[in-house]
Protein backbone atom coordinates (compact mmCIF):
# COMPACT_ATOMS: atom_id res chain seq x y z
CA UNK A 1 0.00 0.00 0.00
CA UNK A 2 1.27 3.73 -0.61
CA UNK A 3 2.83 4.40 2.40
CA UNK A 4 1.66 8.31 2.72
CA UNK A 5 -0.87 7.79 5.79
CA UNK A 6 -3.10 10.66 4.62
CA UNK A 7 -4.18 8.55 1.86
CA UNK A 8 -5.06 5.62 4.15
CA UNK A 9 -7.35 8.58 6.32
CA UNK A 10 -8.96 9.54 3.30
CA UNK A 11 -9.84 6.27 1.87
CA UNK A 12 -11.27 5.57 5.37
CA UNK A 13 -13.11 8.40 4.69
CA UNK A 14 -14.70 7.85 1.49
CA UNK A 15 -15.16 4.08 3.00
CA UNK A 16 -16.29 4.67 6.57
CA UNK A 17 -17.69 1.13 7.13
CA UNK A 18 -14.87 -1.07 5.19
CA UNK A 19 -11.18 -1.90 6.75
CA UNK A 20 -8.44 -1.42 4.19
CA UNK A 21 -6.75 -4.64 3.65
CA UNK A 22 -3.92 -4.38 0.14
CA UNK A 23 -3.42 -1.39 -2.67
CA UNK A 24 -1.41 -3.23 -5.34
CA UNK A 25 -0.01 -1.01 -7.91
CA UNK A 26 -1.45 -1.22 -11.28
CA UNK A 27 1.49 -0.08 -13.27
CA UNK A 28 0.04 -1.22 -16.62
CA UNK A 29 -3.07 1.39 -16.36
CA UNK A 30 -2.82 4.66 -17.78
CA UNK A 31 0.03 7.21 -18.00
CA UNK A 32 -1.97 10.32 -16.69
CA UNK A 33 -3.13 8.50 -13.31
CA UNK A 34 -1.46 6.20 -10.64
CA UNK A 35 -3.43 2.85 -10.36
CA UNK A 36 -4.27 0.11 -7.58
CA UNK A 37 -6.00 -2.12 -7.02
CA UNK A 38 -7.88 -1.46 -3.67
CA UNK A 39 -8.72 -4.44 -1.47
CA UNK A 40 -10.94 -4.32 1.73
CA UNK A 41 -12.37 -6.53 4.00
CA UNK A 42 -15.97 -6.35 1.52
CA UNK A 43 -15.00 -5.63 -2.08
CA UNK A 44 -12.23 -4.85 -4.67
CA UNK A 45 -12.16 -1.52 -5.85
CA UNK A 46 -9.70 0.46 -8.78
CA UNK A 47 -8.47 3.04 -7.34
CA UNK A 48 -6.93 6.14 -9.37
CA UNK A 49 -5.12 9.03 -8.00
CA UNK A 50 -4.60 12.20 -10.16
CA UNK A 51 -3.92 15.53 -10.31
CA UNK A 52 -6.80 17.65 -9.67
CA UNK A 53 -6.31 20.67 -11.85
CA UNK A 54 -5.47 18.75 -14.66
CA UNK A 55 -8.78 17.14 -15.93
CA UNK A 56 -12.83 17.99 -14.89
CA UNK A 57 -12.81 14.99 -13.06
CA UNK A 58 -16.38 15.59 -11.81
CA UNK A 59 -17.41 15.47 -15.30
CA UNK A 60 -15.83 12.02 -15.51
CA UNK A 61 -17.45 10.63 -12.47
CA UNK A 62 -20.82 12.03 -13.75
CA UNK A 63 -20.20 10.17 -17.17
CA UNK A 64 -19.18 7.30 -15.55
CA UNK A 65 -22.16 7.06 -13.79
CA UNK A 66 -24.30 7.62 -16.84
CA UNK A 67 -22.44 5.08 -18.65
CA UNK A 68 -22.34 2.74 -15.96
CA UNK A 69 -26.74 3.23 -16.18
CA UNK A 70 -26.64 1.32 -18.89
CA UNK A 71 -24.13 -1.68 -18.34
CA UNK A 72 -21.22 -0.21 -20.39
CA UNK A 73 -18.81 1.00 -17.81
CA UNK A 74 -17.75 -0.01 -13.91
CA UNK A 75 -20.04 1.23 -11.00
CA UNK A 76 -17.82 4.65 -9.69
CA UNK A 77 -18.25 4.42 -6.02
CA UNK A 78 -16.51 7.57 -4.83
CA UNK A 79 -14.98 10.77 -5.68
CA UNK A 80 -12.47 13.22 -3.60
CA UNK A 81 -11.94 15.81 -6.51
CA UNK A 82 -9.82 18.18 -4.21
CA UNK A 83 -7.21 15.42 -2.90
CA UNK A 84 -7.34 13.42 -6.14
CA UNK A 85 -8.57 10.12 -5.22
CA UNK A 86 -11.24 8.62 -7.60
CA UNK A 87 -12.99 4.42 -6.66
CA UNK A 88 -15.08 2.51 -9.08
CA UNK A 89 -15.88 -0.79 -8.63
CA UNK A 90 -13.04 -3.55 -10.00
CA UNK A 91 -14.13 -5.76 -13.22
CA UNK A 92 -12.38 -8.84 -13.37
CA UNK A 93 -11.67 -8.87 -17.25
CA UNK A 94 -8.96 -9.07 -20.04
CA UNK A 95 -7.73 -6.77 -22.46
CA UNK A 96 -6.82 -7.87 -26.38
CA UNK A 97 -5.18 -6.19 -29.34
CA UNK A 98 -7.71 -8.51 -31.47
CA UNK A 99 -11.09 -8.27 -32.12
CA UNK A 100 -13.18 -11.13 -33.47
CA UNK A 101 -16.00 -11.05 -35.24
CA UNK A 102 -18.96 -11.30 -32.13
CA UNK A 103 -16.09 -8.97 -30.17
CA UNK A 104 -16.68 -6.41 -33.48
CA UNK A 105 -20.45 -6.59 -32.79
CA UNK A 106 -20.61 -6.60 -29.44
CA UNK A 107 -18.42 -3.15 -29.17
CA UNK A 108 -20.43 -1.56 -31.80
CA UNK A 109 -23.49 -2.14 -29.54
CA UNK A 110 -21.67 -0.80 -26.91
CA UNK A 111 -20.94 2.30 -28.93
CA UNK A 112 -24.37 2.80 -29.94
CA UNK A 113 -25.41 2.76 -26.08
CA UNK A 114 -22.97 5.32 -25.64
CA UNK A 115 -23.68 7.72 -28.71
CA UNK A 116 -27.37 7.28 -27.66
CA UNK A 117 -26.92 9.01 -23.97
CA UNK A 118 -27.67 12.40 -23.12
CA UNK A 119 -24.59 14.24 -23.18
CA UNK A 120 -25.90 17.38 -20.84
CA UNK A 121 -23.00 18.85 -18.72
CA UNK A 122 -20.19 17.16 -20.98
CA UNK A 123 -17.79 19.28 -22.96
CA UNK A 124 -14.45 18.37 -25.17
CA UNK A 125 -12.19 20.65 -26.68
CA UNK A 126 -8.98 19.60 -28.77
CA UNK A 127 -6.77 22.08 -28.96
CA UNK A 128 -5.39 20.67 -32.75
CA UNK A 129 -5.68 21.50 -35.93
CA UNK A 130 -9.57 20.32 -37.29
CA UNK A 131 -9.25 21.37 -40.42
CA UNK A 132 -9.19 18.44 -41.98
CA UNK A 133 -12.95 17.97 -40.53
CA UNK A 134 -14.17 20.82 -40.88
CA UNK A 135 -15.76 20.32 -44.10
CA UNK A 136 -18.14 17.14 -42.45
CA UNK A 137 -21.15 17.98 -41.12
CA UNK A 138 -20.71 17.64 -36.75
CA UNK A 139 -22.66 15.08 -35.55
CA UNK A 140 -22.29 15.68 -31.61
CA UNK A 141 -22.91 12.60 -28.99
CA UNK A 142 -21.28 11.52 -25.68
CA UNK A 143 -18.41 10.09 -26.24
CA UNK A 144 -15.59 7.88 -24.80
CA UNK A 145 -12.51 9.87 -26.71
CA UNK A 146 -9.66 7.35 -25.44
CA UNK A 147 -10.58 3.60 -27.56
CA UNK A 148 -7.78 2.08 -27.05
CA UNK A 149 -7.53 -1.66 -26.31
CA UNK A 150 -6.32 -0.48 -22.60
CA UNK A 151 -9.33 0.97 -21.88
CA UNK A 152 -11.59 -1.80 -23.00
CA UNK A 153 -12.59 -4.68 -20.58
CA UNK A 154 -14.15 -7.62 -21.72
CA UNK A 155 -15.85 -9.51 -18.98
CA UNK A 156 -17.60 -12.72 -20.33
CA UNK A 157 -17.11 -11.61 -24.01
CA UNK A 158 -18.67 -8.09 -22.85
CA UNK A 159 -16.69 -4.59 -23.58
CA UNK A 160 -16.65 -2.68 -20.41
CA UNK A 161 -14.79 0.83 -21.23
CA UNK A 162 -13.45 2.06 -18.29
CA UNK A 163 -10.80 5.57 -18.01
CA UNK A 164 -13.48 7.94 -18.79
CA UNK A 165 -10.94 11.31 -18.30
CA UNK A 166 -11.42 12.22 -21.52
CA UNK A 167 -15.23 11.51 -22.02
CA UNK A 168 -17.05 14.55 -23.74
CA UNK A 169 -19.41 15.69 -26.76
CA UNK A 170 -17.96 14.76 -30.31
CA UNK A 171 -19.04 13.54 -33.40
CA UNK A 172 -19.81 9.80 -33.61
CA UNK A 173 -17.01 9.29 -35.87
CA UNK A 174 -14.30 10.22 -33.78
CA UNK A 175 -14.62 6.73 -31.48
CA UNK A 176 -15.33 5.01 -34.68
CA UNK A 177 -12.11 6.29 -35.99
CA UNK A 178 -9.73 5.83 -32.61
CA UNK A 179 -11.41 1.58 -32.84
CA UNK A 180 -10.35 1.15 -36.25
CA UNK A 181 -6.87 2.65 -35.64
CA UNK A 182 -6.05 1.78 -32.60
CA UNK A 183 -6.95 -2.01 -33.13
CA UNK A 184 -5.72 -1.84 -36.47
CA UNK A 185 -8.57 -3.63 -38.59
CA UNK A 186 -8.69 -4.67 -41.78
CA UNK A 187 -11.23 -3.90 -44.71
CA UNK A 188 -13.34 -6.98 -43.25
CA UNK A 189 -13.67 -6.50 -40.28
CA UNK A 190 -13.29 -2.71 -40.31
CA UNK A 191 -16.62 -3.33 -42.98
CA UNK A 192 -18.33 -5.54 -39.73
CA UNK A 193 -17.69 -3.01 -37.18
CA UNK A 194 -19.21 -0.55 -39.09
CA UNK A 195 -22.33 -2.47 -40.28
CA UNK A 196 -23.32 -3.06 -36.77
CA UNK A 197 -22.96 0.29 -35.85
CA UNK A 198 -24.90 1.64 -38.98
CA UNK A 199 -27.18 -0.90 -40.09
CA UNK A 200 -27.76 0.33 -43.77
CA UNK A 201 -24.16 0.65 -44.88
CA UNK A 202 -25.40 3.66 -47.01
CA UNK A 203 -25.76 5.51 -43.57
CA UNK A 204 -21.89 5.62 -42.90
CA UNK A 205 -20.05 8.25 -44.55
CA UNK A 206 -16.78 6.40 -45.35
CA UNK A 207 -14.97 9.89 -46.57
CA UNK A 208 -16.15 11.43 -43.43
CA UNK A 209 -14.59 8.22 -41.69
CA UNK A 210 -11.23 8.85 -43.23
CA UNK A 211 -11.13 11.93 -42.20
CA UNK A 212 -11.53 11.55 -38.59
CA UNK A 213 -9.01 8.52 -38.84
CA UNK A 214 -6.36 11.32 -40.00
CA UNK A 215 -7.97 13.21 -37.28
CA UNK A 216 -7.32 10.77 -34.22
CA UNK A 217 -3.72 10.16 -35.23
CA UNK A 218 -3.29 13.83 -35.16
CA UNK A 219 -4.92 14.28 -31.65
CA UNK A 220 -2.89 11.08 -30.37
CA UNK A 221 0.62 12.45 -31.65
CA UNK A 222 -0.26 16.00 -29.92
CA UNK A 223 -1.42 14.21 -26.38
CA UNK A 224 1.83 12.28 -26.63
CA UNK A 225 4.14 15.16 -27.71
CA UNK A 226 1.85 17.15 -24.36
CA UNK A 227 1.83 14.45 -21.90
CA UNK A 228 4.38 11.93 -22.24
CA UNK A 229 7.42 13.99 -23.69
CA UNK A 230 6.77 16.68 -22.10
CA UNK A 231 7.13 15.08 -19.00
CA UNK A 232 10.50 12.77 -19.74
Amino acid sequence: MPTDSSLETMLQTLLPTQQIRTCTPMAAQGYSNQSYLLTTDKERYFLRLFDPSSINRGSEYQIQQLAHSVGIAPKPVAVDIDQGIMLSAFVQGTHTQTLTPPQLAKLAQTLLRLHTLPPEGASTTFQVDTAIIQDFTYEPVLCHNDLNPQNILWERNTPILIDWEYAGINDRYFDLAAVITEFTLKSTDKQKLLQHYFKAPHLCNHEKLDAYTVFYREVCAYWWKTHIQSSS
